[in-house]
């Protein structure tokens, strides 16, 4: 029996070609951890200042501890491999909650530190998106818990909490990737007096992993139940 093979929009983004999603994937690891420790090189935090530890932190907490925590359930480059979906669950859950514990350091020292300097606090677009990225981050990462405990939800079963938590999750990273966008234009980023070529890969870089997760999220959650 012959089957014909739906290229969509995703399938000519990333190619249909299974090896050519690996590479991808191992590519979006690697981006995670460059963009990161870019970030981090580029703050350099000390005990002098308290600063340079928002962006540091923020970094560790969107670009590199959340994306890897949802890319633990990539069917081609999982961090845990084959490992059982309820291991991936568990590992996912410990990663975010230190993720929301790197963003809760980061948003208490920027906001420490505009209180220390007599400064406004949110007058950017990148600090009214950074601020909605940690409400939704926090939100998320509680709403999480009843995939452990569905039957405190009777309205849905336990494959649409799944596709609303992966969904809501994927909108989270993408309010986490604009705000990491927008940092690029804050004074202290323009000030580091990087190139045309290095600005456009750290603007671009979140942009790269937000279309890998989504393109995970849709081949988990909705591709998947159509060819079923």
């Amino acid at each position: 029996k012959k089957t014909t093979r739906n290229y969509n929009l995703w399938s000519l983004l990333f190619c249909a070609c299974p090896t050519m999603e690996i590479v991808v994937n191992v590519f979006a690891h690697a981006t995670a951890l460059t963009l990161t420790l870019g970030i981090v090189w580029t703050a350099s935090p000390s005990s002098t200042t308290l600063f340079p530890w928002h962006p540091a932190l923020m970094a560790i907490a969107f670009l590199l501890l959340m994306p890897e925590a949802i890319l633990l359930f990539s069917t081609h480059v999982s961090p845990l491999g084959s490992a059982a979906r309820k291991t991936k669950s568990t590992v996912h859950w410990i990663v975010q909650t230190c993720s929301s514990v790197a963003f809760l350091l980061g948003l208490s020292a920027i906001v420490y530190n505009k209180y220390a300097r007599d400064k406004s606090h949110f007058t950017s677009w990148h600090s009214w998106f950074g601020l909605a990225s940690c409400v939704m981050a926090g939100i998320q990462s509680s709403c999480g818990a009843f995939l452990f405990y569905p039957k405190l939800v009777p309205c849905f079963t336990l494959k649409q909490l799944k596709m609303i938590h992966a969904v809501s999750g994927a909108v989270t990273f993408a309010t986490s990737c604009s705000a990491v966008l927008l940092s690029c234009y804050s004074n202290w980023f323009v000030s580091q007096g990087y190139s045309t070529v290095v600005w456009y890969l750290f603007a671009l870089g979140p942009v790269f992993l937000l279309a890998v997760i989504s393109k995970q999220v849709y081949s988990s959650h909705f591709e998947r139940s159509r060819n079923h």
